[in-house]
């Protein structure tokens, strides 16, 4: 699944499924490996996603203080 269309509750279901994996002890090094760079990927994807709804509720916040202004003006 592409990072673009992926949805942050599907990445971090992702990433606890590679948490899950890692913690196995009978997984070759190479596998622990690819799913640990996988791990590190979908990490910075969630916290990409996270900034963006921050940055949106920020946003929404700003829109509503400007709305409640321009009330008391009127």
């Amino acid at each position: 699944m592409s990072q673009e269309s992926r949805s942050f509750e599907q990445a971090l279901t992702e990433l606890e499924e590679c948490v899950e994996k890692l913690g196995e002890s009978d997984i070759p090094l190479e596998e622990s490996l690819q799913t640990f760079e996988k791990g590190v990927s979908l990490t910075k994807e969630c916290q990409a996603l996270l900034t963006q709804a921050k940055n949106r509720v920020l946003e929404l916040r700003e829109q509503g203080s400007q709305i409640k202004e321009s009330e008391k003006k009127s």
